[in-house]
């Protein structure tokens, strides 16, 4: 089997398992549609790795009923890792066996071993081998390229989850306020200087119509002045001298 090879089996079982976490698991247990995953993206990596180990570790093994206590435990142990893991350094619990018994400090449980050890035993015998047929059949570079790409959209995923986790953009959000502060100031002052100006318009705009008013006035003022002018005598007037 080669690298490249591997990696797809992990990232495929990892988004096998996300899509088994976020829709059947906690719709019956959240009764909605929830991603339950450790990271952002579509990704359960602890499904990736149980499955992609118990492959390695049991690929040679005939029976199923081997298959089952091995893969069982093994998934198990991992679970219980990995839970310890994310505890101890995030302060979070992404699974709660609490509710379920035959628990062990509720990051694994009888039934969860069940499952695990049944899943394996398709996983090991004919999932795995399956697509281990279809990539023989692909060119090396096609395999190469697509465990590559999956490859550089996890790790971008991991970084933002523990950006995310670790408070790391509390930075960044207070930069975003800072600024945020500064454009609300910037156009608040924007808005008040455009009211500003819109008040001075206003005010010489009523200059300008009081202006206007009395020069219109005096306009009529002036036309009552020659209406009542005897225009008569002003012509007998110049018809006399001439």
């Amino acid at each position: 089997m080669k690298i490249a090879e591997l990696y797809l089996i992990f990232f495929i079982y990892s988004f096998i398992g996300w899509l088994w976490e976020s829709f059947p698991c906690s719709k019956i247990e959240l009764d909605k549609i929830y991603n339950r995953g450790f990271l952002i993206g579509p990704f359960c990596p602890i499904y990736g790795i149980g499955a992609t180990v118990s492959y390695l570790i049991l690929k040679n093994f005939d029976s199923s009923f081997y298959i089952f206590i091995y893969s069982a435990l093994l998934s198990c142990t991992i679970e219980y890792v990995i839970g310890y893991l994310l505890e101890r350094f995030f302060h979070q619990r992404w699974w709660d066996y609490g509710a379920y018994p035959f628990q062990i400090k509720r990051r694994v449980c009888l039934y969860g071993l069940i499952v695990f050890g049944m899943a394996n035993i398709i996983i090991v015998k004919y999932l795995t081998p399956v697509m281990l047929l279809f990539f023989s059949a692909a060119e090396d570079k096609i395999i190469n390229s697509v465990a590559f790409l999956l490859t550089f959209i996890f790790v971008i995923d991991l970084l933002l989850t523990l950006n995310n986790l670790l408070g790391l953009s509390k930075s960044l959000d207070k930069i975003y306020c800072a600024l945020d502060a500064r454009s609300k100031i910037y156009f608040n002052y924007l808005n008040e200087s455009d009211r500003i100006s819109n008040l001075k318009l206003m005010s010489e705009s009523k200059k300008f119509k009081v202006k206007f008013e009395n020069f219109n006035s005096n306009l009529k003022e002036r036309e009552e002045i020659l209406k009542k002018i005897d225009y008569t005598k002003i012509k007998d007037l110049f018809s006399d001298n001439f």
